[in-house]
């Protein structure tokens, strides 16, 4: 495969994205329990841990969050 930039180009190419990769990695994402694949909407429970998981709780989740079928 032949480059059509110049050495400048790339570089400047790769350097807009690394600052990218660096914004992505900061960014916060969401591990709620409403979004995770273990949570159970209707009882409140979690099928990871086998519990209801408490109100308070839903919104920070948890490490073992898993994402769901997205549709």
């Amino acid at each position: 495969m032949h480059s059509t930039m110049t050495p400048a180009q790339r570089d400047r190419a790769i350097h807009h994205l690394e600052l990218t990769i660096r914004v992505m990695r900061d960014a916060p994402v969401r591990t709620t329990c409403a979004e995770c694949d273990h949570f159970d909407q209707i009882s409140g429970k979690c099928a990871q841990w086998g519990q209801i998981v408490p109100a308070d709780a839903r919104a920070a989740g948890c490490a073992e969050w898993r994402e769901g079928v997205p549709f």
